[in-house]
């Protein structure tokens, strides 16, 4: 392709992109976005011209977002036209983008945004190679001034990367004007959407109307606020790594599936650390890493009671001082009560429970046994009816044999660190007025071994083999 002389700064600046941010290889396979408007056609256009240089091998992507009628037809039909004229293979896909907003609930800008990043996304895995965006530097600035009214954060204000995945941004470091400029000089034909003097949009406000009055604040914007978005990009990396060295110290024992976070050593971080860590906890959990997801991870740390939903059945909660991920599962349906005759075994809940009956025959003996020893030792001669395993019911209690309190089988559980979803597979042991032991706990107080106790009733509890 014949170059101008006068196009050389933007093709330049290109090339040192490129080589600065390691966009590709020589031989590499470029796909350019192309759109048909001035950026994109400059793109590969100096892409084209920069072939000795660089030697990438390219073509380009269309996609007819289907809502402009005629306008997006004429978008594709240039488009096709250009890379027919210029010898460069062209991928054009359509998509009904409306609908998908309408069909998602989200505006039309965000739907067509994300269809454009999954599709090109797909035909970089496919293809084997990179996808060349034409934003550039004036795009930057919108980009970092249009995060500053959505609350963002520091990652927020570091704008738009060089290098994201296989997505590359050569022209990043020029300004819009530039592209324009390069486009007149080099007498490149494009075409120009007509919604981009729409204000309605957010980004064509700031362009059309922010802009301008910075700018004569400071006529270097844009290199200023690159400049400043280069500067928090550092910070931002080295906060970066201190969060993956603190996550790794933070991780608990165990885990299972999913990793299990040490509540006390995330809350004693600091809060700089706190959100960037708990982004890196979340997705190894399957959950989303989002801002309010972050800080329900520092709420449970910080000592907040209950769990938190933060995905369709996947909860998070503290446990045993450990942030705990767990799956919901569909309760089992409840097992039937059986009957614990003495001498002989019965099974529930994956447990063996046998009941024997011994006799005392020295209860000072008995006073001398400490009570860890006795939590499945009931007075026999002070149960009411034949005992039953079953599983925990509504309003279940106990009276505590060890604790002197009498709590709800409910709290217990809770206290026990039992997980919601397992507590109604404990095996619970009761008489005709009540729960008298939860094997491996404790018994009811009304049925505890004393020195006058005759026949004590002994519950061994074992797993199913």
């Amino acid at each position: 392709m014949p170059r101008n002389p006068e196009g050389e700064g933007l093709r330049a600046a290109v090339c040192a992109a490129v080589r600065r941010h390691r966009m590709f290889s020589p031989g590499e396979r470029v796909i350019v976005a192309l759109s048909g408007g001035p950026d994109s056609v400059a793109l590969l256009h100096a892409l084209l011209a920069s072939g000795e240089e660089l030697g990438a091998r390219l073509s380009a992507c269309h996609l007819n977002h289907r809502l402009r009628g005629d306008e997006a037809g004429r978008d594709e039909a240039f488009v096709r036209a250009l890379c027919a004229e210029w010898g460069v293979p062209l991928y054009a896909f359509s998509e009904d983008v409306r609908a998908a907003a309408r069909s998602r609930g989200i505006s039309e800008e965000l739907a067509g945004r994300e269809i454009r990043y999954r599709l090109f996304g797909e035909l970089a895995e496919r293809e084997g190679a990179k996808i060349a965006t034409a934003h550039q530097l004036t795009d930057q600035v919108e980009t970092v001034l249009f995060r500053l009214t959505r609350r963002a954060g520091l990652d927020g204000l570091c704008g738009i990367p060089p290098v994201r995945g296989p997505f590359i941004r050569p022209l990043l470091g020029c300004t819009r004007a530039e592209v324009e400029d390069y486009c007149r000089e080099e007498g490149l034909p494009f075409v120009v959407d007509s919604t981009n003097g729409d204000e309605t949009y957010a980004r064509n406000r700031i362009r059309l109307q922010v802009l301008p009055d910075l700018r004569q604040l400071n006529p270097s914007l844009e290199k200023t606020v690159a400049a400043t978005a280069g500067y928090l990009a550092q910070d931002r990396d080295f906060l970066n790594l201190r969060a993956a060295e603190a996550y790794a110290d933070c991780k608990g024992p165990g885990g299972g599936v999913f990793p299990r976070l040490n509540a006390a050593a995330f809350a004693a971080l600091h809060p700089a650390l706190q959100g960037r860590v708990a982004r890196l906890f979340l997705p190894d959990c399957a959950l989303p890493a989002t801002a309010l997801a972050a800080e329900a991870v520092a709420r449970l740390a910080a000592g907040e009671e209950g769990e938190r939903e933060l995905a369709a059945g996947r909860y998070l909660r503290r446990q045993e001082g450990l942030l705990v991920c767990r799956e919901r599962t569909v309760p089992p349906p409840p097992a039937a009560p059986c009957e614990l005759a003495v001498g002989k075994s019965a099974s529930i809940f994956g447990k063996t429970l046998t009941l024997c009956v011994t006799t005392a025959e020295n209860g000072a003996i008995l006073e001398k046994v400490h009570k860890n020893h006795l939590i499945n030792c009931m007075d026999y001669d002070k149960l009411k009816t034949t005992l039953v395993a079953r599983g925990r019911r509504e309003g279940d209690s106990i009276s505590l044999s060890r604790r002197g309190v009498t709590k709800t089988l409910k709290k217990l559980f809770c206290e026990l660190g039992i997980p919601p979803e397992e507590r109604g597979r404990v095996p619970v042991v009761a008489d005709g007025e009540g729960v008298v032991c939860i094997p491996g706990v404790d018994v009811a107080a009304r049925v505890a071994v004393t020195g006058k106790t005759e026949r004590i009733a002994v519950l061994y509890c074992g797993e199913d083999v």
